[in-house]
């Protein structure tokens, strides 16, 4: 089996980051190339596998994408046809969603864990088309990135998602100091109040 290089992969697939603050902002797209163009913009925070992740100082960003996101992203590439794209990839990504009826009760997503009363019942998660992952070295860095996120998605016609259960509207939280890592997370985040 061949390994990819770490330097094709967004740092966050490969390490932990060392920032104590994290944020993660939900976006809905109508435009892929003004969408396009935020990635773009926003891409020299984005470290890959093969850096070191103590060398690196904040804000750190990592783009993730739902299919969703994607058909509408490379709608108008050339060299990318997202059709071609959705035979060759799994259909529990393109097909299979949580809320699709094949997989809803299989995982458990009924009763009080349903996909309606996810994300604050605000909007379904067929809505979300691209998260930004956001690491912070504190408070103020954090403040100061997210204002600057949101203005630039905001002129480059991104839809932000917004959940009321945290002050900020992004899913956020602290590593506190010796935090125990569950789930691939330090308490802070899946657990903003341990």
């Amino acid at each position: 089996m061949m390994k990819p290089r770490l330097s094709n992969l967004q740092g966050l697939l490969v390490h932990r980051y060392h920032q104590s603050h994290y944020a993660v902002l939900l976006f809905g797209i109508e435009d892929g190339r003004r969408a396009q163009r935020f990635v773009a913009r926003w891409l020299a925070h984005t470290p890959h596998g093969a850096q070191d992740p103590l060398r690196l100082a904040g804000p750190v960003l990592n783009f993730g994408f739902t299919w969703l996101g994607l058909r509408v992203l490379l709608a108008d590439h050339v060299a990318l046809d997202t059709e071609t794209g959705r035979l060759e990839l799994d259909f529990g990504f393109t097909d299979q969603t949580p809320h699709h009826p094949a997989v809803r009760e299989q995982l458990g997503f009924i009763g009080a864990s349903a996909p309606e009363l996810w994300w604050d019942g605000r909007f379904g998660s067929d809505a979300i088309h691209m998260a930004v992952y956001a690491a912070f070295d504190d408070d103020g860095q954090a403040a100061r990135t997210l204002s600057d996120l949101r203005q630039s998605a905001k002129t480059s016609g991104l839809i932000e998602l917004r959940l009321n259960a945290f002050s900020n509207g992004a899913l956020s939280g602290r590593r506190p100091d010796g935090g125990v890592l569950h789930f691939g997370y330090r308490d802070g985040v899946t657990a903003p109040v341990v």
